[in-house]
């Protein structure tokens, strides 16, 4: 969530600092980038419904995917220079557009897969710590993106738009590895026996 959250609160200015209409920007990042989010999440729901999913086979899907999404970002910062403004160069405003939005879609969907892999751990506790256990996960997770929000715009100013965004896919990058690194799960017995 950590880059992801970076990402989102930076590149939007950075397309508006490059040539792209604020009505422009509005649309894309207000009412598209929502709505994508939106169907992400509905998305999430909807293959975790399916008898066959795998939660952290399809976590570490989409976690590829924002991967992707913020280095797309990343490279659309480095070549700025020779792209500027936006709009003059049509795939250039395009890469831009399409890594913002798919990045919100992807969000969606990790963040259903996600608390619902925290609501499934929390059922494994014993009835009396299920719902404090989930709560205190919640709001470590949503804590910890606030809190990210909140220095990202300073990363942003100290190391530079670039730096900071190379500092966002590395840590975008750091689930997909936690997730291909993780050891198998183990069998938990039935908490009724």
């Amino acid at each position: 969530k950590l880059g992801e959250r970076g990402a989102i609160n930076n590149f939007p200015l950075f397309l508006l600092d490059n040539g792209l209409t604020m009505n422009e920007l509005a649309f894309w990042n207000g009412s598209v980038s929502q709505l994508l989010s939106i169907l992400g999440s509905i998305y999430g729901g909807f293959i975790l419904s399916r008898p066959s999913s795998n939660i952290n086979s399809l976590i570490l899907f989409h976690s590829l995917q924002r991967f992707v999404c913020i280095a797309v970002q990343c490279c659309c910062i480095g070549c700025a220079a020779s792209f500027t403004p936006i709009l003059r160069y049509p795939l250039y405003h395009t890469c831009c557009l399409l890594s913002l939005c798919w990045l919100s879609y992807s969000t969606g969907v990790i963040s259903t897969l996600t608390f619902t892999l925290m609501m499934q751990y929390s059922r494994q506790l014993a009835t009396e710590l299920q719902s404090s256990h989930y709560s205190i996960l919640a709001s470590v997770e949503v804590a910890g993106k606030l809190a990210f929000a909140t220095v990202a715009g300073a990363l942003v100013d100290y190391m530079g738009l670039r730096l900071a965004f190379a500092l966002f896919t590395a840590l975008s990058l750091l689930p997909v590895l936690l997730l291909l690194l993780q050891p198998p799960p183990a069998t938990h017995k039935n908490k009724q026996e």
